[in-house]
């Protein structure tokens, strides 16, 4: 097991790519802290699910990354819960399209809130816990878009050109500690996100264009945010690797 009685937080764990990578965490033998937002059925059925089926631990932390007080409150409640803390994935995150131009600057600046500057609030009390420990593991999940300056999406793409960005500075800063820091930037995938956000039109446009002629699945996200996790890239950081 490439994971085997390690601890990860992973953040935005209800659904979509997060939900993936904690199954597929817990099938490597890795504890997992649970962060989301906000729960929902298909979340609740398969926590029970896996909790039979694998005797690692879940914990689950419920907050928003929208209020500073509360992501910072439960940072520290986390951090100070569990002895060790070996992974953490920033997957949570939000997005709206919608013209520059007929952008209020307000939402702008809430969207890099949620993708941004809260996860770089929570990574930063959680780090600290790591450099203490002397290893750890950061894995940022950005986006394509970042890469693609997809339009009608400046507020989105520019918060998440910041978390890949964030992710090289912080591989410079932390490999003294033992610490490794990369980036995964996934393009179009299955998750109900994607559904809502993305019009079937642009959608298919996309996959035409792509070498590989269709979406991503979760689980196609998810083990290459586990390879970056786990000691198969043990000389791997400050890269941002494109799925």
């Amino acid at each position: 097991m490439l994971l085997n009685k390690k601890t990860a937080i992973i953040t935005g764990s209800s659904k979509g790519i997060g939900l993936s990578t904690l199954e597929t965490f817990l099938k490597n033998g890795c504890n997992v802290i649970a962060c989301y937002r906000q729960t929902n059925e298909n979340f609740e059925k398969k926590i029970l699910e896996l909790k039979k089926s694998f005797l690692n631990k879940i914990f689950e932390y419920k907050f928003d990354l929208s209020d500073d007080e509360n992501t910072k409150k439960k940072a520290i409640q986390i951090s100070t819960e569990h002895p060790n803390i070996d992974i953490l994935i920033n997957n949570a995150g939000s997005i709206t399209t919608s013209s520059f131009l007929m952008t209020p600057i307000k939402n702008i600046e809430n969207m890099h809130k949620i993708n941004f500057f809260n996860q770089m609030l929570f990574t930063q009390i959680i780090l600290k816990k790591m450099i203490r420990q002397k290893k750890g593991v950061l894995v940022n999940i950005s986006s394509s878009a970042a890469i693609d300056a997809n339009e009608g999406r400046l507020a989105y793409v520019s918060s998440k050109a910041s978390l890949m960005a964030a992710s090289k500075v912080l591989a410079r800063e932390l490999a003294p500690f033992n610490i490794r820091s990369n980036c995964v930037a996934p393009g179009l995938t299955d998750t109900v996100l994607m559904k809502q956000s993305t019009k079937e039109e642009f959608i298919k446009k996309t996959t035409e264009n792509l070498m590989i002629k269709r979406v991503a699945e979760p689980l196609e996200i998810a083990n290459v945010v586990m390879f970056l996790a786990s000691e198969l890239s043990s000389y791997i950081t400050g890269h941002t690797i494109r799925v």
